[in-house]
């Protein structure tokens, strides 16, 4: 989720409003793995921050037990890149595929469930040898729509042969000879049509080498929405997204002008930073407060009551308090009065803090850093504005402002727990 300095926002279990709502709506696709030695753990994140931007939101899944067709049925693709060997193929994939599912099997893919035919049948093929090299695959349809243009992939890889191949595969790459045994080109990625539902196979990506190419990510972007089909793509906010801009801010007089200054996202507008978000399937966002109510928050935290105590930070993360005197941080009470999800009354419960990153409630107050110093803050005479601050702690170090003490937690042993890095 890209985080903002703009708005806050609830985020609601609504189902049907999200996957209802194209102004919203981002393609959903679960990626299933598993723990073994191809990692897919890391092969997904290094996808989801190729697709991410273009409104592709991915869920990394490994329990096939949870493969179920009410969890299917939440998700427009199913990304498998995985070696469940052993297991038999959850029962609700092939259904759901012929209803109009769609299918991106990547790599070892052609190498799972070892005791279903109807897998393979599904994929087009199956694994049987491989050996290892630099190589591109071959384009022998450059007009279909995935390879249409498609920069071409040079990688080390492995160099699958299959076997038990269908013969409704419309073939879009093969891997041409690499020594004097291979007889011929070998298939290498292709298509196919399940029912109603669509299927994509490549042999590429055994490991990050390949990965991390931009032309095997266009690759895989671009099966995920042909297998999709136009029609769901079309009602979706892919490729829709407003440009994510950087820029690094000028601050004058900084406290420690040396250490270097961080280039930062351009603030954008509520809505669009909704669009940008990704939240669990069956979800969706409701925008809370946003400028000039609330600027540049970094903290949040709920009461009792239903009210959201914010910090706002005016300094992280490219500059640095001095280390005496007051700071411009402040933390607010952001209230919803007329019940109808917005807040609507703000309270300014505390000022001029010094890189205030944290909060907690406790004692009828609250403990938060200040600086150096963790205090705890309270309203003594029911105005929602600190009388009391008095010093827990000092010696925090603040000299850089991503690694200082955050994130208090209130534990069941009547500890405050904090995290805290290198600083």
């Amino acid at each position: 989720m890209i985080l903002n300095r703009l708005a806050l926002f609830l985020v609601l279990a609504s189902p049907l409003i999200a996957c209802a709502d194209p102004e919203f709506r981002r393609l959903e696709v679960l990626f299933l793995g598993d723990d073994g030695h191809h990692k897919p753990i890391e092969r997904y994140r290094v996808l989801k921050q190729a697709v991410g931007p273009q409104g592709i939101n991915l869920t990394y899944f490994e329990d096939l037990a949870g493969v179920t067709r009410g969890k299917l049925d939440l998700y427009d693709a199913l990304i498998v890149y995985a070696n469940h060997e052993r297991d038999k193929v959850p029962e609700a994939i092939l259904p759901w595929i012929k209803d109009g599912g769609a299918l991106v099997a990547l790599h070892s893919a052609c190498g799972n469930f070892h005791p279903s035919k109807e897998w393979f049948d599904l994929v087009g093929g199956r694994f049987a040898s491989h050996e290892g090299g630099v190589f591109s695959p071959k384009t022998v349809d450059p007009n279909h729509p995935i390879t249409k243009g498609l920069p071409v992939l040079e990688s080390w890889d492995e160099t699958y042969i299959h076997r038990d191949l269908t013969n409704d595969r419309h073939l879009l790459q093969v891997r041409e000879p690499m020594n004097k045994d291979e007889t011929g080109e070998q298939p290498w990625t292709w298509t196919r049509n399940e029912g109603k539902g669509r299927v994509f196979y490549t042999a590429s990506g055994h490991d990050v080498r390949c990965w991390n190419e931009p032309a095997y990510q266009i690759l895989v972007e671009r099966a995920i929405v042909w297998a999709i089909g136009d029609e769901k793509v079309r009602r979706s906010l892919y490729r829709k997204l407003p440009v994510l801009e950087i820029e690094t801010p000028e601050i004058e007089n900084r406290t420690h002008p040396d250490i270097p200054m961080m280039p930062l996202q351009k603030p954008l507008s509520a809505a669009d930073s909704a669009r940008h978000a990704q939240v669990p399937v069956g979800t969706r966002l409701e925008l809370f407060a946003s400028e000039p109510m609330v600027i540049n928050p970094i903290a949040i935290d709920w009461d009792e009551r239903g009210r959201a105590w914010v910090v706002e930070s005016f300094g992280y993360p490219n500059e640095v308090p001095a280390e005496s005197g007051t700071g411009a941080d402040r933390i607010k009470i952001l209230e919803d009065t007329n019940g109808d999800g917005k807040a609507d009354k703000v309270t300014v419960f505390a000022d001029k803090l010094r890189h205030c990153t944290t909060t907690v409630f406790t004692n009828g107050g609250i403990v938060a850093t200040d600086g150096e110093e963790i205090v705890f803050l309270r309203d003594d005479d029911g105005d929602d504005k600190a009388d009391t601050r008095r010093i827990l702690a000092k010696g925090l170090k603040v000299w850089d402002t991503h690694a200082s003490t955050s994130h208090f937690i209130y534990g069941i042993d009547n500890w405050i727990y904090a995290t805290v890095g290198y600083s």
